[in-house]
């Protein structure tokens, strides 16, 4: 079985130190997860609570001192099936399953209250978020 066919995480997380440690950001955990909801999909309620769940999950292991300053977390709801792609994901293989995927911005601050942001344009994946976005997580 090549890489390709194997199991994809449903999510993963990159995780941007760069962004957490900002003049005024004032952040614990800021990154980009890769949802696996086709991009332009409206999150609805099932959608949004999966995605709390995860940033719970990363919050949890980042406080148990399990996140490194540069992770890149894949994430199976279910734990990992035998037959899921081997880690660290080739490059080629995380760009062709993502390019359809919603993308969303994670922001959690020291009280672990934050937002997620849907991710549209180069300059939101270095960090520029227009305010009027944010959503409450």
């Amino acid at each position: 079985m090549n890489e390709a066919e194997k199991v994809m995480p449903h999510f993963v997380f990159g995780r941007r130190r760069d962004i957490e440690v900002q003049p005024g950001a004032e952040l614990m955990l800021a990154g980009f997860l890769v949802t696996p909801f086709r991009k332009g999909h409206i999150l609805g309620e099932t959608e949004r609570r999966r995605i709390s769940v995860v940033v719970d999950r990363l919050v949890s292991e980042l406080l148990a001192g399990q996140v490194t300053e540069d992770a890149t977390m894949a994430i199976w709801e279910n734990g990992k099936p035998a037959n899921s792609v081997d880690l660290p994901i080739p490059y080629d293989v995380m760009e062709t399953w993502m390019t359809d995927k919603t993308i969303i911005a994670i922001r959690v601050d020291p009280h672990g209250k934050g937002s997620l942001t849907t991710v549209s344009d180069d300059a939101q994946m270095r960090g520029e978020f227009p305010r009027k976005l944010m959503m409450p997580i």
